[in-house]
């Protein structure tokens, strides 16, 4: 259908990276600069659902993401924190909607600034943390949404039970489909 249509459009054009030249040049990113989208105002008080619907959006329409990779990671963000941009975890040494763990939170804290809290700078940060697969992420051609959550927690997240989190994500992409959450 259309939607494959869509997607097939999106995969013959190489996904531009979100990182600045200056980053790959060593200086230190801006990533709030020129996020896209609708602004996020009122994001943390909306409904789960719309909250990853906003960022489904974002990621496919302003970031140009396939439908597969927004759900990779959309699953991994519902999982480590429904969406919620300032939760912390693992007694305060995590925070964020991927839960960033010391010194990487510490790190994305610093580049993200003020806009610690806007979900847009968390998702391109985590796109273009320093030393992490985002960008290969980007480039991997996935099978399925559940090939690419679960690609993302192995690689990007890490996890001490991957199969705990696959599962978590094959329960959440199912409740997805069905409209719920």
């Amino acid at each position: 259908g259309s939607i494959s249509r869509i997607q097939a459009t999106r995969e013959t054009f190489a996904f531009r990276s979100v990182r600045p030249r200056a980053q790959e040049q060593g200086v230190p990113m801006m990533v709030a600069q020129n996020l896209g989208g609708k602004d996020p105002s009122g994001f943390a008080s909306r409904p789960v659902r719309q909250r990853g619907e906003y960022l489904f959006n974002y990621m496919t329409k302003d970031l140009g993401m396939s439908d597969i990779h927004a759900m990779g990671l959309l699953a991994n963000a519902m999982r480590e924190s429904t969406f919620t941009t300032t939760i912390a975890g693992d007694n305060g040494l995590s925070n964020g909607m991927f839960q960033w763990h010391k010194t990487r939170l510490d790190s994305a804290r610093r580049a993200l600034g003020n806009n610690w809290d806007d979900p847009r700078a968390q998702i391109r940060y985590a796109l273009e943390e320093p030393g992490e697969p985002g960008q290969e992420y980007l480039r991997m051609k996935f099978s399925s949404a559940q090939e690419a959550a679960d690609w993302w927690a192995k690689y990007w997240e890490r996890p001490a039970d991957l199969k705990r989190d696959s599962d978590v994500h094959a329960g959440f992409i199912s409740r997805w489909n069905q409209g719920g959450v």
